[in-house]
């Protein structure tokens, strides 16, 4: 009204500019003021001169014309950031989708999510417990947002479960946001991060869901792969990549490597005598028994084939190999629900650093073996590097 009735855009146009770069900056729409200009018509019409009119309707469209400029530019500002985040997204998703296990996943969003303007927290994934398919959540802290503090890995009643479960301590007023993640329809989990809208967060909770289902059905697959049918142990082929990838780290960081090759004594005539289904108990047993006297979830129990099973021990000497291999053998000896006693033999093998080769380790704890078999049967024998073991005896 003071510029119509003064005859000068000046206050008009101040008062406007100052309002556009409020809307733009704070990210209101600017053409739904348009309604607000048809408003203030309406207003000073009934207030002003006849002289004046001219003067504020020109200036209205002067208004309106600015506000249409600046949902433009909002417009090409809103659809260039959606192109970019599209592209940081897919940064996110390739990799996502060719993870191949949680670790890899944290990693991949400590990397990747940051751009995208979002800081997870944490990663909570459910886990079944009888028909309740979201009893337990295992909380997977992520390294970025902890640092040397990573409390490590959570696991909790889903129901006793509160938000600040493994949230960074800070003294300044956060916004963390909690996002389902969701694959047709069944909970898997939920991620917890920082930022400023769910946008970002949203398409990565999308992306993240369909790793990680991916993830679970590989460690199916991989379980199938790997798991000898009968025992329930890990196969021959599990235990040669697993020796394949234990050798390569002992000879690159000069570790100590041992391996344990265990036979049942006397299988064929128990067999024999009791018939395969007791056989086959019986070297499900067995197969307990070694499970229980190798509880480090880094050393690799497997069945190497019939009654003959192996264990590869990671940073283990010789020593401490033959006194696992002793607790597989009293453990055996003492144990029920065999039809008859039944006793295991074992050879010890160990190596170090650059000497460590899997072909010659194998070779020596089988030589050991054989020799554990002449001696008498259930009984350990170390193969040591600087002594000449006797041939096998004839099978």
């Amino acid at each position: 009204m003071e510029s119509a009735s003064a005859g000068s855009p000046r206050a008009f146009e101040a008062a406007l500019m100052d309002l556009l770069q409020r809307v733009e900056a704070g990210g209101d729409r600017a053409h739904r003021w348009h309604a607000a200009l048809t408003s203030l018509r309406r207003v000073v019409r009934g207030r002003l001169s006849s002289s004046a009119r001219e003067s504020a309707e020109n200036l209205l469209h002067l208004a309106r014309i600015a506000l249409s400029e600046s949902a433009d530019r909002q417009d090409s500002r809103r659809r260039f950031f959606d192109s970019r985040q599209m592209d940081l997204v897919s940064t996110l998703t390739v990799p996502l989708q060719s993870a191949q296990d949680e670790g890899e996943i944290l990693a991949l969003l400590s990397e990747h999510a940051p751009p995208l303007g979002i800081k997870p927290v944490c990663l909570a994934l459910y886990e079944p417990e009888g028909e309740d398919p979201v009893a337990w959540s295992r909380v997977l802290p992520l390294p970025s947002a902890f640092g040397a503090g990573n409390p490590g890995e959570l696991r909790i009643e889903t129901r006793r479960l509160r938000a600040d479960h493994h949230l960074p301590p800070s003294d300044e007023p956060r916004r963390i946001a909690f996002l389902p993640l969701v694959r047709q329809g069944r909970p898997l989990g939920f991620l917890a991060f920082e930022a400023a809208t769910l946008a970002p967060g949203a398409a990565v909770a999308r992306q993240l869901a369909v790793a990680l289902e991916s993830v679970v059905l590989q460690s199916a697959v991989r379980a199938l792969t790997f798991t000898d049918e009968l025992t329930g142990l890990h196969n021959r082929r599990f235990f040669e990549q697993e020796l394949k990838r234990e050798v390569e780290r002992a000879r690159r960081f000069g570790r100590s490597l041992a391996l344990v090759v265990v036979d049942v004594d006397q299988f064929k005539a128990y067999n024999d005598t009791f018939g395969h289904r007791a056989g086959d108990e019986a070297l499900r047993r067995v197969a307990g028994h070694l499970a229980d006297a190798v509880p480090r979830r880094l050393d690799a129990v497997a069945r190497y084939g019939g009654e003959e099973f192996v264990v590869l021990l990671a940073e283990t000497e010789a020593e401490g190999a033959r006194l696992v291999a002793e607790r597989i053998r009293e453990s055996v000896q003492g144990g029920g629900g065999f039809r008859r006693r039944l006793t295991i033999s074992a050879g010890v093998a160990a190596t170090l650093g650059e000497d460590c080769e899997a072909e010659s380790l194998v070779e020596r704890a089988d030589e050991a073996l054989y020799q554990a078999k002449s001696d008498g049967r259930n009984c350990v024998r170390v193969a040591l590097p600087d002594v000449a073991l006797p041939p096998r005896p004839p099978e």
